[in-house]
């Protein structure tokens, strides 16, 4: 197998050249970030988008220590949620051998 590094400025542009990895999670961050613990929020969402909304939601919310508890709507173009401190992971015991 043949191969070599890359070094000094073809590293440089090769790695500049490279597109940001990962979802960007700004327009979420800003909805958990304008409300606070116990408040009751509503999104406006599109048809058939409410799974990938409430994953991306609860990921933005467990990068600020939060976490949600979804709520159940009669709009179908809209989710809601309540905001509430991160809860603890509860301790499973441990399983002995028999």
């Amino acid at each position: 197998m043949k191969f070599r590094k890359i070094t000094g400025e073809e590293r440089d542009h090769l790695l500049g050249s490279r597109k940001p990895s990962g979802f960007n999670y700004g327009p979420y961050l800003e909805v958990i970030d304008s409300a606070t613990d116990g408040d009751v929020v509503a999104v406006d969402i599109e048809k058939g988008t409410e799974r990938g909304e409430k994953i991306r939601f609860s990921r933005a919310a467990r990068l600020r220590g939060k976490s949600l508890n979804w709520l159940s709507t009669t709009n179908s173009g809209e989710i809601a949620f309540q905001l509430a401190p991160l809860k603890s992971q509860r301790s499973r015991p441990k399983k002995s051998a028999q």
